[in-house]
């Protein structure tokens, strides 16, 4: 992607963008849709791992434990909750690896034994569970460390320069997560350049070379017309010898008449 002077998102929220470039709204609903389901329990398992938990149920909490009872509503639930983790660069590392997964999943050459011997397929689920269960742990580092101190501890030299590291470390940590994301990317643009071809080579499986009963149709039609030309030449031999006839009838007849 080309820099922009006017484009004032991070480095980290491009380079996440640019994983999904060209990719259209993912297919989450049937059978891909697992790896929504996977992603947010890897997420949540993570993302919760902290000293910090409520001692109650959160309100999103209470809701899903509704909305899993009720199947059909489950997924719809899921990919609203998917959806929106994309407010924060973590989550939108979440969602946006089950959306590469999802793509991956959907092309032909995932599955064409065609192409099997070209591709070095790796366990898609899994790439998914680690990555969401990374931004989740990552998610609850940041939660844990919290803004900058504040009051006296604002003023004490040691304590941000400490809190600079550690920010710094963490920064690190989410720029080699995105890392991951890339790598996906670079893998699924492989597999595509291989459905391109797989289509083409399907292609002229298909149209390549006449269908042999498009050869004995066109067999047909050609002798069908030779027998209508045949006719018609026939007709026009006929046509003629009669007129022929005609006019030597109608000159004896005049010449019978004259005296």
């Amino acid at each position: 992607m080309g820099w922009n002077p006017f484009d004032r998102r991070s480095k980290d929220q491009r380079a996440i963008d640019d994983a999904l470039v060209d990719l259209g709204k993912p297919a989450w609903r049937g059978a891909h849709g697992h790896f929504v389901r996977e992603a947010l329990t890897s997420w949540r398992l993570a993302a919760t791992s902290t000293v910090h938990d409520p001692p109650t149920a959160t309100r999103l909490d209470r809701v899903r434990k509704v909305v899993d009872r009720e199947p059909a509503s489950r997924g719809q639930a899921d990919i609203a909750e998917l959806e929106s983790l994309r407010k924060t660069v973590t989550g939108s590392v979440v969602y946006v690896v089950a959306a590469l997964a999802t793509a991956i999943e959907g092309l032909a050459a995932w599955t064409a034994n065609d192409v099997a011997h070209r591709i070095v397929r790796i366990d898609l689920s899994a790439e998914v569970a680690s990555v969401a269960r990374s931004a989740g742990l990552l998610q609850a580092a940041f939660d844990r460390l919290g803004g900058p101190p504040s009051g006296h501890l604002a003023n004490d030299a040691e304590v941000q320069a400490m809190y600079a590291r550690r920010t710094e470390a963490l920064a690190d940590r989410q720029r080699t997560l995105i890392l991951r994301l890339t790598a996906l990317r670079s893998y699924l643009d492989g597999l595509m350049d291989i459905e391109k071809e797989l289509e083409k080579m399907r292609w002229i499986e298909h149209h390549g070379s006449p269908d042999f009963a498009e050869l004995e149709e066109r067999e047909s039609d050609e002798l069908a017309s030779l027998n209508l030309s045949a006719a018609r030449d026939l007709f026009d031999e006929a046509t003629d010898r009669i007129g022929v006839q005609l006019r030597e009838a109608a000159q004896k007849l005049g010449d019978s008449g004259r005296p």
